[in-house]
This record gives C-alpha cells, sequence and structure tokens, in this order.
C-alpha cells in the first residue's frame, strides 16, 4: 500500500508548519511525520520556496523529451497498456496517470479532459521534470528519493500551487531491482470554483461534494431524498449537455452549471469567489455576469470543424500569430473521438529545413550521419490513432509537401532509410498565417496538397474583433490569479477597459497573456482592481495613445450632429465651427471641476496633456 506520508491536518495547519520551518530551520514535532519532514527539509535544502510564483518550472525541450522517449521505448512499450488499463478503471473521475523516468522526467500521460488543462497549470505533462529538486515533496519526486510508493495529498505538497493535487505513486523497478521510473495516479482537489453535483437518469440528486453541498445549501443527510429541482429549484432537464448555464442557487452568490453526461450525468458548477466589491471596484468595469462563453464565430467553427474531422476529413486553421490556432487544434482533438489518443504538434516554420524531413517521416538507425543507433519513429508516426497538428505550414519546403501528399494518401509513411512503409492512421490539422492561395500562384505551395489539407478552412478572429474581449479579459485574470494563488481581480478601471478593447493587440491572444500576467504580479495582495498604474509603462503608452485617438475620432463624428439644421458652410468654416464647440465644451467642463484638470480630463476622456495642449491653444 502508498505510504500516506502527513497526519490528517488542515491544509492550514499543514502551510503553517511549512513557514515555520522557513523560518526556524525545522518542522515542528508532531504535527508533520518524519517523512514529510525529510522530504520538506531536502526541498528546502534545493533552494525551493513554497510560495515563490515567478520560479519558472523546469521542462526540458522538445529535442531532449524526443531523445528520452526514444531511449525509454521499451519501458514505454511495457507501461503503456497498463497505464490504459488503469486510466480506463476511473475514466470520467477527473484523473491522470502519469509515468516518468528515473530522473522525473514526465515521459507519458493519459487523462480526462477536463483535468488535463487544470494540471498543465503547473505543467504536470510530458517533458516537465518532477524530481523533489525541481518541484519540492510531490508524489513522484518522493517516490524516487524514498523509492517506496507514496501519497501526497493537497498542502502536503511543499510547493502551495500545487496543494490542489491529490497524487499517489509507485517506483517501477527492472526485474533486476534497478529504479527505472514511477507510475503515478493524480486527480484534483478542493479547488476553489469547483463543485460537483451526481445525478440520476431520472435527475434524482445521488451525490454532491462538500463544496457544491455548501453552495447550495444542502445538508448531506438531504442527499437521495429527492430530485435536484425539489431540493435546490434547479431544473436539470432544461440544462443542454455542455452549455454553461447561470443558475438560481440559495442567497446571493452567482453561480454557474455545466452538465456533463458522462458514465451518469454530472452537474459542474463554477462560483465567483468575489467578495463584495469595495467602493474602488464599483467604479471599475465589473466582470461580467455571465459565465465566459466564446465569440460565437470560434463555437460556429469548432462546431463545423468537429462535424468533418469526426468524418477523417482534415480542418486548416487560419489566422494571425498569437490568435490561438493550436489552441483552438487542441480544444478540436480534446472534444474528439481520439480525445484519448496523442495530440502531436509540429511547428513547421521553427524547424531547421536539414531537419525537418527526419523529424517528422523519422528514420531508421544509421540513416544518415548523426543519426541515433536506434533510429526514430518521427512525429507522424507518434500522432497515430491520435491528431497531427502542423503549425506554420504553409513554411514547409516544397520537397517535404510532396512527401506529406504521399502520406496522406496511402495512409503509410516511409521512414528516411527504410525499406519498408509504416501504416499510419491520424486526423490532420494544419494552421497557417499565410495566404495559401497566394502562395500557390507564388510557385511555393503545391495546389494538390492545398486541397488534401483544406477538407474545411476556418478563420479565428483577431483579438481585436472578438466580440468577447471583455469576459476573454476575466476568464484569464481567474485562470492567472489561481496560478498565482491569489484572490481574483474584481474590476478593471472603465477607461482602461477601453483603451484595451480598442487597441489594435499585434500578438493578439499571447500579448494579452503576458499584460496581464504581468499587471497580476504588480498587483499588491489586498487590491482587486486594476488601475492605468499597474501597467508597464510602454504599453500604458500605447493604451492611453490608442484611448486619445479614439476619442478625437469619437469627436470628430458626434460633433457635426449640432449643426446638421443649420445649412452645410464651406469646408473653412465648418472647421472653425467644430473647434469653437470643442473649445467651448472643454472650458465649461474645466469651470464645472472649479479647475481641477484631472477631473476634466477624465470627464472629457482625454489625457492632461491634450487637455493643456487645447487650454493652450485657446488661450486660456
Amino acid at each position: 500500500m502508498p505510504h500516506r506520508l502527513a497526519h490528517h491536518h488542515s491544509a492550514t495547519e499543514l502551510q503553517q508548519a511549512r513557514r515555520w520551518m522557513l523560518e526556524h530551520g525545522e518542522v515542528p514535532q508532531g504535527l508533520v511525520d518524519e517523512a514529510l519532514s525529510r522530504s520538506w527539509q531536502r526541498s528546502r535544502h534545493a533552494g525551493l520556496s513554497p510560495v515563490d510564483l515567478a520560479t519558472e518550472q523546469p521542462v526540458c525541450s522538445a529535442p531532449d523529451l524526443r531523445l528520452a522517449l526514444d531511449k525509454q521505448h521499451d519501458f514505454l512499450a511495457h507501461a503503456r497498456p497498463v497505464m490504459e488499463f488503469v486510466f480506463d478503471q476511473m475514466r470520467g473521475s477527473g484523473n491522470l496517470v502519469v509515468l516518468s523516468d528515473s530522473r522525473g522526467l514526465l515521459l507519458h500521460s493519459l487523462g480526462d479532459t477536463d483535468f488535463v488543462s487544470r494540471a498543465d497549470r503547473v505543467s504536470l505533462r510530458p517533458g516537465a521534470l518532477w524530481h523533489e529538486a525541481d518541484r519540492g515533496t510531490n508524489a513522484i519526486g518522493t517516490a524516487l528519493a524514498d523509492q517506496r510508493p507514496v501519497v501526497i495529498h493537497g498542502a502536503e505538497h511543499y510547493l502551495e500551487r500545487n496543494s490542489f493535487l491529490t497524487c499517489a505513486a509507485a517506483p517501477v523497478l527492472t526485474s533486476a531491482g534497478r529504479l527505472q521510473g514511477v507510475l503515478d495516479i493524480s486527480e484534483g482537489l478542493g479547488a476553489v470554483g469547483e463543485g460537483l453535483v451526481a445525478l440520476s437518469d431520472d435527475g434524482w440528486l445521488v451525490g454532491a461534494n462538500a463544496l457544491a453541498q455548501q453552495w447550495l445549501g444542502l445538508d448531506e443527510s438531504r442527499i437521495g431524498t429527492g430530485t435536484l429541482d425539489q431540493l435546490t429549484g434547479i431544473q436539470s432537464r432544461l440544462m443542454p449537455p455542455g452549455k454553461v448555464m447561470r443558475l438560481h442557487a440559495p442567497g446571493d452568490r452567482p453561480l454557474f452549471g455545466r452538465m456533463d453526461p458522462r458514465l451518469r450525468p454530472v452537474l459542474n458548477l463554477s462560483g465567483s469567489t468575489v467578495r463584495a466589491p469595495s467602493a474602488a471596484a464599483s467604479a471599475g468595469t465589473g466582470r461580467p455576469e455571465r459565465a465566459h462563453e466564446p465569440d460565437p464565430r470560434l463555437q460556429d467553427a469548432l462546431m463545423r470543424a468537429r462535424r468533418v474531422q469526426a468524418q477523417g476529413i482534415a480542418v486548416l486553421v487560419q489566422g494571425e500569430s498569437g490568435s490561438g490556432k493550436e489552441v483552438f487544434a487542441r480544444a478540436l482533438h480534446a472534444e474528439g473521438e481520439r480525445a484519448h489518443q496523442p495530440f502531436v504538434a509540429v511547428n513547421c516554420a521553427a524547424l531547421p529545413e536539414t531537419l525537418i524531413e527526419a523529424e517528422l517521416f523519422g528514420y531508421v538507425g544509421g540513416a544518415f550521419t548523426g543519426a541515433r543507433r536506434e533510429g526514430s519513429p518521427g512525429r507522424i508516426r507518434e500522432a497515430h490513432g491520435g491528431t497531427l497538428f502542423l503549425d506554420e505550414i504553409g513554411d514547409m519546403p516544397l520537397a517535404l509537401q510532396a512527401r506529406l501528399l504521399r502520406v496522406l494518401q496511402d495512409k503509410v509513411v516511409m521512414p528516411l532509410g527504410g525499406s519498408k512503409p509504416q501504416p499510419v492512421d491520424f486526423v490532420l490539422v494544419c494552421a497557417t498565417h499565410h495566404k495559401l492561395r497566394e502562395a500557390i500562384t507564388a510557385g511555393t505551395f503545391r495546389e494538390d496538397l492545398y486541397y488534401r489539407l483544406n477538407g474545411l478552412t476556418v478563420t479565428l478572429p483577431a483579438l481585436r474583433e472578438r466580440q468577447d474581449f471583455e469576459s476573454l479579459v476575466f476568464n484569464m485574470l481567474d485562470r492567472l490569479a489561481q496560478d498565482m494563488k491569489r484572490a481574483p481581480v474584481q474590476a478593471i478601471h472603465p477607461g482602461l477597459m477601453g483603451a484595451m478593447r480598442a487597441y489594435h493587440w499585434p500578438g493578439n491572444l499571447r500579448q494579452l497573456h503576458s499584460l496581464l500576467r504581468t499587471i497580476c504580479a504588480l498587483l499588491d495582495p489586498d487590491e482587486h482592481t486594476l488601475d492605468w498604474h499597474h501597467l508597464p509603462e510602454d504599453m500604458a503608452q500605447d493604451l492611453k495613445a490608442t484611448r486619445e485617438t479614439a476619442t478625437d475620432t469619437a469627436n470628430s463624428t458626434t460633433l457635426p450632429s449640432l449643426t446638421t439644421t443649420a445649412p452645410s458652410p464651406a469646408p473653412a468654416l465648418a472647421d472653425a465651427n467644430l473647434r469653437r464647440l470643442s473649445d467651448q465644451a472643454i472650458q465649461q467642463v474645466v469651470e464645472a471641476t472649479q479647475g481641477n484638470m484631472s477631473e476634466a480630463a477624465r470627464r472629457l476622456g482625454i489625457s492632461r496633456n491634450t487637455l493643456y495642449r487645447r487650454l493652450k491653444q485657446t488661450g486660456s
């Protein structure tokens, strides 16, 4: 049986014990057992801080991961059937089965889609390093250190950002008794905003976790005594599967639900953790009333792509750099029939032309100078059974386009130096920001390959075009708050939100996420409203310039309406009239605010510098 390292103490007590250790150099006796104490001490001596959120989470490079996978080929071949059997026993219950090598490098994982996205936030995925020296006390690393099965639950993890996990891990030994790696089962626990309600087929409430009971005002004794409608007033029969809906729950807490029909009907609840807004927050743009639903164009694109991909038809995703093409492809994979098979992503623009052929198609041992003795299966064969995502397909060399076309036609791949074709079965998603029709005309892209890839083309909107911008911002902020272990942002200064909405965002989602991550890092723990002073200086200047441009444009289009009843004056006279009306409006606001330039500029929607310049021009 796995060894449970700690006694049943609360997360608060464990956090206090860990902080006592940091301050005094030892763990309080009687609160934590010796095995956990030793693991915490090893983590401290490795230089790790439990609350340091700025530390990069160690992940190996893609070439190093591929090298490790090739080296551990036999280990993986034996372990995969075991992992698949274990996962099948728990499918649909929010778990992840993980395999690591003896260094704590994660080699392979299988998991439920909803939990995989949460686990990905702490890099619980292939390529990440989970040795104790890298991640502190955790089931994989501690099982390696102690060479025995262990369970690490919640706050027993050394790093607080991992405390939403509970993990059980056991070492895997060779027949000679040598440590080969670790097999781990992880699941998410008690995370803020996650309530689960289990229903029978006819709507009876047959189970609920503690958070769901709290939000719904349910006593445990009432579970199993009636339908969800009878006990809470929530009519589950009216909830379409997969659609997020706002629920009328007891009290004033905003509560949202999504019906998940896998195995048995399960209602996933998410509730806002926001406290009553402060006076400062109430003056800002608050979080949207509804749960975040993507831009309708994205929803429509995903629905159409899902339908054609189910028939094995290739999907071509177009859009600007950073607009979320790989995110779209992963969502398409996660919602398809191959969700539990590999998702293999290849960036054709990032690979040197001399390596892309071996990278994609694989090679046999000794196929070329420098080739590994054991050869390589190639990324196409790694995607067998799952999804192959070729990003920036427009940058693939012409010679390799012909080879890819042959693979798509014949469903076999010939490794470099090989003589026997290898059968492959995958669904294809490609992405590019190039206009492939123009590339065909220019002779840089094969027309016959284009028609193979273009079973269905979907174009993702740029961030500046998205209709869900405000919800998207708050959704990102919530994820960042969870990652940084802080309270979520309650509001954004309305002028700042307006400027962000009007900004052109050349880097799209990547740029927005980077900005919000920086802003959240600059927030004090007791701050819950984003304002201008939280911005990096260069971004603040860009957004203010955007706001002034938008204001000037708005003024130029609205002011003429004041004189539409008069005959159209000559152009020079019209300009003079508009300028005079604008100057009068500015003077009236300055007088109304008794010379308070900051307040006057805010009411006019312009910067103080612009206000001073206009007053100087009028001689006021």
